[in-house]
């Protein structure tokens, strides 16, 4: 047994856990881990490699997350839980054939205070960038997309695991559906569930505007 213990004492590491393709292209597949207290509650992401866990499995023990982790992404600002969710498994969205990545910040602020986000990072763009980044920066960059609640409280992408990569609509291209317990359409606190067109998706990430 092998044990990958947090940064901080806090953090809440392990707070969501997401399936992977082979990010970094050495054969194994690798996974996401949320720590949603990370930073000051801004919250964090590791992308860590399935195969340095597989090579340290034989051993067993306990080994630090940063040990094994290719990337880290930090939330936006303090108080936004980033790594309150995960996509349980990668979808395609830029269609390059590597799986992306998408988390959830139960408290970013999107189009209002506190509405919630879910960031869409095109995996394929991993490489030769720093290993600690924060999404703010991968969004003005346009290696991130957000995907902004609209109400105050909403708490878009705060179901702890959510649908990224299934084909709802039967076009071919993976859609996504994430919760949103805070919403009140049909009545106060009544929640729901939005189910985003992955072609939209598609033609936001192609277009140079329109990354929040």
């Amino acid at each position: 047994m092998l044990l990958v213990s947090e940064e901080s004492r806090g953090d809440n590491f392990g707070s969501c856990v997401g399936r992977l393709d082979d990010i970094n292209g050495d054969g194994v597949a690798d996974f996401l881990v949320g720590a949603r207290h990370a930073q000051h509650q801004r919250g964090a992401v590791y992308v860590v490699s399935g195969k340095a866990v597989r090579d340290r499995l034989v051993s067993g023990g306990e080994i630090a997350i940063s040990e094994v982790h290719l990337k880290k992404l930090v939330g936006e600002e303090e108080g936004d839980l980033l790594g309150w969710s995960c996509a349980e498994h990668s979808g395609d969205f830029d269609g390059d054939g590597i799986g992306d990545i998408a988390i959830g910040a139960r408290q970013a602020d999107g189009y209002a205070v506190e509405s919630g986000a879910v960031y869409v990072l095109f995996s394929s763009q991993l490489g030769g960038s720093p290993k600690s980044e924060e999404v703010s920066q991968l969004v003005a960059s346009k290696r991130a997309l957000k995907i902004a609640g609209n109400q105050r409280g909403q708490r878009f992408g705060s179901k702890r695991r959510f649908a990224a990569g299934g084909d709802f609509n039967g076009d071919g291209i993976p859609d996504m559906a994430v919760g949103s317990p805070g919403a009140h359409e049909g009545g106060i606190y009544a929640g729901a569930v939005w189910a985003i067109d992955g072609h939209l998706l598609s033609e936001q990430i192609e277009s140079s505007d329109g990354k929040e």
